[in-house]
């Protein structure tokens, strides 16, 4: 009997480490909601986890495997106090809106050093955190005249 309680033991402490290693992806589920409502994004395309995350296969998103998006989005002083939280944590309005303000200050940098910016990426609908996504050309230098034609009205 003490061997099976032994093997219990250990199959439910792995159980626990597996649950507690997913916990992060988990918390993070606001975040893309977030994202996908402000900027209107598809799952289908790039409103679903690789936007900061690159799993490997069989990989669920962690905090170890995030794209350069991911990583400079975490990089950013202002989240620092929203990481790592648990799975069932209810972020604030407050919270989610620090979130989307960061997203938004990096919108014109380029993780991923493709050529095109953050923001052109999620607007576009290709991953900013991985250079084989870019947006198609034509899609790119209409998004860049647009952009440049509303500056100027300004």
């Amino acid at each position: 009997m003490g061997k099976y309680k032994g093997i219990l033991v250990l199959v439910a402490a792995a159980i626990a480490v597996a649950v507690l290693l997913d916990a992060p992806s988990l918390a993070q589920d606001a975040f893309m909601k977030r994202v996908r409502k402000d900027h209107s994004l598809n799952p289908r395309e790039n409103g679903n986890c690789k936007l900061c995350h690159a799993p490997g296969e069989n990989e669920k998103p962690n905090r170890e495997n995030l794209n350069a998006f991911g990583k400079q989005l975490q990089s950013q002083e202002a989240m620092k106090p929203l990481l790592g939280k648990e799975h069932d944590y209810k972020f604030s309005n407050a919270e989610l809106d620090t979130l989307m303000t960061v997203v938004d200050s990096i919108a014109g940098q380029d993780a991923d050093g493709d050529g095109a910016t953050n923001g052109e990426e999620i607007a576009l609908g290709t991953f900013p955190g991985d250079e084989k996504s870019k947006p198609d050309e034509k899609a790119l230098a209409k998004r860049r005249a647009e952009q440049k034609a509303k500056e100027g009205k300004k």
